[in-house]
């Protein structure tokens, strides 16, 4: 892939499709185990730290550890 077309996957794509990067990333690696391996289904272990600003309702800057979670995608 071109610089151009990276670049816009990281700076343009997210407006479109009201997206995040990692939204990006994981649709490659879906695309990717598809090409190589010939699967349509596969199983991805996710985990989140829970630091995300769910909405300016809630304030987090005032907590401390981490929320982490595992989830299958």
């Amino acid at each position: 892939v071109s610089e151009t077309v990276t670049d816009l996957l990281q700076t343009k794509v997210h407006s479109v499709y009201n997206t995040e990067i990692n939204d990006v990333l994981l649709t490659g690696l879906g695309l990717a185990i598809k090409d190589v391996f010939g699967l349509d289904k596969s199983l991805i272990k996710m985990e989140g730290h829970g630091r995300e600003q769910i909405t300016d309702a809630v304030d987090i800057s005032r907590t401390v550890g981490w929320f982490t979670s595992v989830y299958p995608f």
